[in-house]
């Protein structure tokens, strides 16, 4: 029934607005007085949002700081250089204060040097008691410990708020050793309650290990044990959907995540136990799916060792689009960014070249190939090694030494079409290579047969190859003939 007077006086109110309005159309202005009437009312808004200015704010600094920690669940304290604002909303502007997750925390998590705190229009000129609407914190550093990130939980799962918005701000997080491991730098932050859908949210926009991101964090109310998260990276370009639920009382969560990377889709499941983060693709799926992704995190210290297997991909353009992307990051990557990668490309066409794997290493600001190896059907395997970018004419070229095991002498002989008076008791090969990242083109140098080390051995074979230049299987092919012939 209340609610039905509410809408009735509603439609009352509105009703009277637009009887009001057609009254002013049929008045006639002339210019002069619509100019004159127009600079009036910008003059007396003006004035009016000016007037609060001449208010006391620095003695009502203790009514700031108890209703910010009432309204907003956190602790603005030792607030001082304060002055009023009414453009582009009516506010203060707090130049300095410490802030606070607790009221009994020990150490403050940022010193603050510009804070806007929004007024309620309705109460600004009730001197008397000062109602806040938002917090506005610009261009401040803010730095975490261990139990900050668990009042963190406890303030996204049980307190009640007001809008906090964050700009251009730098979040550190402080490992056990008092060091400063991971610096996030933070473009946007906003932190509130959507009352309609009985939602809390946090938005933010910023950068991880120098990776542009946007993350959306939901918890609907109707659902206290189920959250859900959005993140979205740039370059490369990652999409994740996270849907995580609380196992009863205990600290364990586990959850499901939906990941979009490379045209590609990918279903995993996850848990989270105290300092560890374990995942593995979602057994459903790992029929029809194109990728397999396994791993763990470890938070602190972070290390992550993480397996990735991807499955009817042309290998050519998923090794240029790695080394590719590898280099162009190499020297961005962040020191406290520390594990390994495994990935393996599944092949399995009638190509020469199958299973590719490649074993990376982060390690202290740099990405280095432990190893990386690729399967030749039914011939053997070439180990590659000492890795090395180089630039020539605005061109990516990734040079290595290779050594190709031979299992199978037949398969090798008949692939590449080598005489039966040039063949030997095959066993090894060694030789460069040199790729270029952008067109897949490659060249190979400094051919070796069976051996390294002894030279006089009648089977050795050295031959040298100096931009020759392999495009196609049949070049390869005519090169590896002309190698055991000219022997």
């Amino acid at each position: 029934m209340k609610k039905y007077f509410k809408n009735s006086k509603k439609l009352i109110t509105f009703e009277r607005f637009s009887l009001l309005l057609d009254r002013i159309k049929e008045i006639k202005f002339t210019n002069f007085q619509i100019i004159f009437t127009s600079y009036a009312i910008i003059f007396s808004v003006f004035l009016l949002l000016s007037i609060p200015g001449l208010f006391n704010y620095e003695s009502k600094i203790k009514e700031i700081e108890n209703n910010i920690s009432k309204d907003f669940k956190v602790y603005l304290e030792n607030i001082s250089g304060i002055k009023y604002r009414f453009i582009p909303a009516p506010h203060i502007i707090i130049k300095r204060g410490d802030l606070k997750l607790s009221k009994n925390q020990k150490n403050k998590i940022a010193e603050l040097n510009d804070v806007k705190v929004f007024l309620s229009l309705r109460e600004l000129y009730n001197n008397k008691n000062i109602k806040i609407k938002k917090i506005v914190i610009n261009k401040s550093n803010f730095y975490f410990v261990d139990n900050d990130f668990l009042s963190f939980n406890k303030h996204f799962h049980k307190k009640i708020i007001k809008p906090i918005k964050i700009n251009n701000s730098n979040f550190f997080y402080i490992n056990r050793a008092n060091e400063v491991a991971t610096i996030s730098p933070i473009k946007e932050l906003k932190y509130f309650i959507d009352f309609q859908n009985q939602e809390k949210e946090l938005q933010l926009k910023g950068k991880l290990f120098d990776i542009d991101y946007n993350f959306n964090w939901k918890k609907n109310y109707d659902k206290p044990n189920f959250i859900e998260n959005i993140i979205n990276f740039r370059n490369p370009n990652i999409s994740i959907v996270n849907q995580i639920t609380k196992n009863g009382e205990k600290d364990i969560l586990n959850g499901r995540s939906k990941i979009q990377f490379l045209d590609n889709k990918l279903n995993l499941t996850y848990s989270i136990n105290n300092n560890l983060f374990k995942f593995e693709t979602e057994k459903k799926s790992k029929a029809s799916i194109k990728a397999d992704l396994s791993g763990s995190v470890e938070i602190n210290p972070f290390y992550f060792n993480v397996s990735l297997i991807l499955k009817k991909f042309d290998t050519k353009t998923i090794t240029q689009n790695i080394f590719s992307y590898l280099y162009s990051i190499n020297m961005m990557v962040h020191n406290n960014l520390n594990g390994n990668l495994f990935i393996k490309v599944k092949n399995e066409n009638k190509k020469l070249f199958q299973n590719m794997n490649f074993d990376f290493l982060f390690e202290e600001g740099k990405i280095g190939v432990v190893q990386s190896s690729v399967n030749l059907k039914k011939i053997g395997k070439i180990k590659f090694s000492n890795f090395e970018f180089s630039e020539k004419i605005d061109k990516l070229y990734l040079k290595s030494t290779a050594e190709l095991l031979v299992s199978d002498q037949k398969q090798f002989y008949r692939r590449f079409q080598i005489p039966k008076e040039s063949r030997i008791d095959l066993k090894k090969i060694y030789f460069d290579i040199e790729a270029n990242v952008d067109d897949g083109t490659f060249y190979l140098f400094n051919f070796v047969i069976n051996s390294m080390q002894n030279e006089k051995n009648k089977n050795i074979s050295k031959q040298k190859f100096y931009e020759h230049e392999v495009k196609n299987f049949q070049q390869l092919t005519k090169i590896v003939r002309d190698t055991f012939q000219n022997n």
